[in-house]
């Protein structure tokens, strides 16, 4: 009897030594394999949305807003990118011994998880990941995103609008978004001689495509016109420093862009 007791302690200890902690309000979905090392995290730690923030590249970092959105969804995944080509995939999740996050194809090491901040690394680029309620394209068409009251810049030096600049943040009424509205991702500025120059911009059509044009530039005042060998639009100029550039237009997108 006592050698039987015994041997149900020992049992007990065992299970007790093997059981997982959890912390409170995660969901475990790890896939636990018998006989292999546990990783440092699981997809419990991961649920909800992420939006990228920042970025380190080597020894330079970069602001960014609405360039990757990763959502979490117990096993499952949904993972958008608006740079170069607007692309959206959809899958599984695994994580893998120690710290290996697999997207489909990708593969990312988890640097670093918490409640509200996780970096991902891929090919010795960081991403910096922020959890977020919801995305703001999720807005447009729904609720109002909150706009600043913009005028347009009465004294603009051209010599500042020269340059590539990239688009990190678009704000915009409800339901704005349609068949017609064009969405800049990036644009090389000339140097203006007489008001004119030709560079180059990457826009999306209504199909989310992004597509890099030749663009032959003009700026009048705080206009700003992109002619493309399809289109034309012209844009008000709200803010313009060395290294911001606010543009858009009245009662539509105003786009929020940094120099390169």
């Amino acid at each position: 009897m006592k050698k039987a007791i015994l041997s149900l302690l020992v049992a007990a200890i065992a299970i007790s030594a093997d059981a997982q902690v959890i912390r409170k309000g995660v969901v475990v979905t790890s896939n636990r394999t018998a006989g292999k090392a546990e990783p440092k995290y699981n997809l419990g730690e991961m649920q909800g949305k992420w939006l990228e923030t920042g970025r380190n590249v080597g020894a330079k970092s970069y602001n960014y807003s609405d360039t990757i959105q990763l959502e979490v969804n117990g096993k499952n995944y949904t993972l958008k990118t608006t740079e170069d080509m607007f692309m959206t995939m959809k899958g599984e999740a695994v994580v893998e011994f120690p710290d290996k996050l697999t997207l489909v194809s990708n593969g990312y090491r988890i640097k670093s998880l918490s409640p509200r901040k996780m970096v991902l690394t891929e090919d010795g680029t960081d991403h910096h990941f922020t959890k977020v309620p919801y995305f703001t394209s999720e807005l447009y068409g729904r609720d109002s995103v909150k706009t600043e009251k913009l005028y347009p810049q009465k004294l603009i030096l051209q010599r500042e609008l020269a340059g590539e600049w990239e688009v990190y943040k678009r704000t915009g009424p409800p339901g704005i978004t349609n068949s017609t509205t064009v969405l800049v991702r990036k644009m090389t500025l000339p140097v203006f001689v007489n008001g004119r120059g030709k560079g180059t911009a990457v826009l999306y059509d209504e199909s989310n495509m992004a597509t890099t044009f030749e663009v032959e530039y003009r700026i009048n005042g705080s206009e700003l016109t992109l002619k493309t060998s399809i289109s034309e639009y012209t844009f008000t100029i709200y803010k313009v420093t060395d290294k911001l550039l606010t543009f858009g237009r009245d009662g539509d997108i105003v786009n929020y862009a940094k120099k390169l």
